[in-house]
């Protein structure tokens, strides 16, 4: 009796609060929460650019068709056709809602599972609306399904409470919403409790929607601090890069102008000198005015014809500057250069510049010359040398023979006196001969004190 009483007057209180003419308009406004869910999710989807966000918009807009289709319904309530759109609706809205929440997880399913469940609840869907006349036999398995996605949906922002705060408006909304839907069925019994779900319907989905603007604007703004930092991360590299740049630019700065070669940087499409240290210009004989701009094969002709391209170009300089090798460069005056010289390719402004090292081999080259004078001086001595060491025993011989018949009886007086002449004469050869020897043996210098 008194469970009688208490349905009794929990009808009545439901008839009085929400009376039977408000179900449409409770739809109607059901309807419009939704859409303003709608709305603000393909909004705000724009920003995330994440497949959980559309699947779950895609989960509200199946759940505004099937509002659209229960006020049908109110108009018609015996069309077949709208039951199956009906349920079939609120059967995919519940698939796209558990989807979503699995890619929320990181847990994903292969889109071919949604299309085959989408499938499955068609099938459901027509034979529900065309076979099976039970109406909550058919609902309540959809609407259990669909509250468990939204309480799973609930239950993965649990995590996200301490970080977002929008995080904990959703654990309650996705909740309480998965507890309407498990209650709802049973409330479409009664006209009355049908108008206050529905209304209460539009209450949580604004809920809902809020919590979602309050969570997308919380990771949006912690997204623009981790931004903020990390291009505050990103300027104090690039300072300190610019300074090590700097630092490096400074030290090619003083090796280029301290370097005792010539140093010039050419541009490979025009030959145009971009830049030359001191080194360049003292060697070129130029006192004042830089050598930027001029054409450096005025300075080196060998690099006059230029290639086809600029490889080519390249080519021609590794062949004229290749180590080893002599080019001549010709000063301002017109006075000829011999040289060495090393090219290398590098990029200046993005640009590609040779860049030529030049060393003047004159003095060596005169040097060279020198040493090769030495060298036949020396050729020339041991020569002499070998030469007077020969002609000192035949000049023995003649002196010693000579002293011999001047000093015989038996030698006549003219003979004799023809004899001193041929002593005289090899003693002057023997001394030139000693004076030979002398010139062509090394010795030390020695420093005497003569008489000026």
């Amino acid at each position: 009796m008194m469970n009688g009483l208490s349905v009794f007057d929990l009808s009545r209180w439901l008839g009085e609060m929400f009376p039977a003419e408000w179900v449409r308009v409770a739809l109607v406004l059901a309807l419009f929460s939704v859409l303003v869910v709608i709305g603000l999710f393909l909004y705000l989807n724009q920003f995330t650019k994440k497949e959980y966000f559309g699947r779950w918009t895609m989960a509200w807009i199946f759940y505004a068709a099937y509002l659209g289709a229960s006020i049908g319904l109110e108009e018609t309530p015996d069309n077949a056709f709208l039951v199956m759109v009906r349920r079939s609706c609120i059967g995919i809205s519940a698939l796209y809602m558990f989807f979503g929440s699995l890619e929320f997880a990181q847990r994903g399913r292969p889109v071919r599972e949604l299309y085959l469940g989408m499938g499955m609840l068609l099938i459901w869907a027509a034979v529900a609306a065309f076979v099976v006349r039970e109406w909550l036999w058919i609902t309540v398995p959809v609407f259990v399904l669909l509250a468990a996605a939204s309480a799973y949906t609930g239950s993965l922002y649990v995590r996200f409470r301490l970080r977002y705060r929008g995080a904990n408006l959703l654990v309650a909304g996705f909740s309480l919403w998965g507890l309407h839907l498990l209650a709802f069925p049973f409330l479409g019994l009664n006209a009355s409790a049908a108008a206050g779900g529905y209304l209460t319907s539009a209450v949580l989905a604004f809920f809902i929607a809020m919590g979602m603007m309050v969570q997308v604007l919380e990771e949006a703004r912690e997204k623009n601090e981790s931004l903020v930092n990390d291009y505050q991360k990103g300027l104090a590299q690039r300072h300190a890069l610019e300074e090590q740049v700097s630092l490096s630019e400074e030290k090619y700065r003083a090796l280029f102008e301290g370097s005792s070669d010539a140093t010039f940087l050419v541009d490979l499409e025009t030959l145009r000198i971009v830049e030359a240290n001191l080194a360049a210009q003292q060697m070129l004989g130029l006192q004042s005015g830089p050598l930027e701009e001029r054409d450096f094969g005025e300075i080196c002709p060998a690099l006059q014809t230029s290639g086809k391209n600029l490889m080519e170009d390249k080519k021609r300089f590794d062949v004229v500057f290749q180590p080893g090798t002599e080019v001549k460069l010709f000063r301002s005056d017109g006075t000829p250069l011999v040289c060495e010289g090393e090219s290398k390719l590098i990029q200046v402004n993005r640009r590609p510049v040779m860049q030529v090292h030049v060393h003047e081999v004159t003095e060596r080259k005169k040097i060279e010359q020198q040493l090769r004078k030495y060298e036949k001086l020396s050729a020339l001595g041991q020569l002499i040398a070998g030469v007077a060491h020969e002609l000192n025993n035949p000049l023995a011989v003649i002196m010693g023979y000579s002293q011999l018949l001047t000093k015989r009886a038996d030698v006549p007086e003219k003979t004799k006196t023809e004899l001193q002449k041929i002593l005289h004469e090899s003693e002057r050869a023997a001394k030139i001969v000693r004076n030979l020897l002398t010139f062509s043996r090394p010795r030390e210098p020695e420093m005497t004190t003569v008489q000026l």
